[in-house]
């Protein structure tokens, strides 16, 4: 089973970023223990847009919508809420978009989970 990951985080340097903060998502798909690289979706960040938060949110929930796990440095409870209501999981991760995906294939991730579980059964851990 394919399971479809969103990494809050730059491209380019790889880190991963808080989710409101973050200006594009690095989509993969994980298939047992090999990754694929999908696409790079910019985005508004949800941070900057100030008043219009929430619609910046609803945009990259939308955005996000083919995914079944988002992985970000921090994310905010509202955040994590608004993710939950759309059947995304979150998972929070200090390190780089290998790191984090170096571990979620180690860790067996890709035969471990199940979309559209409530909750990730695989702790990620830290780059750190």
């Amino acid at each position: 089973m394919t399971v479809r990951l969103a990494f809050a985080g730059d491209s380019e340097n790889r880190q991963l970023e808080h989710f409101g903060h973050a200006q594009e998502f690095v989509v993969y798909d994980l298939e047992d223990t090999a990754a694929t690289l999908v696409e790079t979706r910019p985005i508004d960040a949800f941070c900057a847009a100030g008043p219009r938060g929430d619609d910046a949110l609803a945009a990259t929930t939308n955005l996000l919508s083919d995914c079944h796990i988002v992985i970000s440095a921090a994310a905010g409870p509202c955040v994590q809420d608004a993710l939950a209501k759309s059947g995304l999981v979150t998972l929070e991760y200090e390190g780089t978009i290998d790191e984090a995906l170096a571990q979620l294939i180690a860790r067996g991730f890709g035969r471990r989970y199940a979309p559209g579980s409530t909750r990730a059964t695989v702790n990620v851990g830290s780059g750190s």
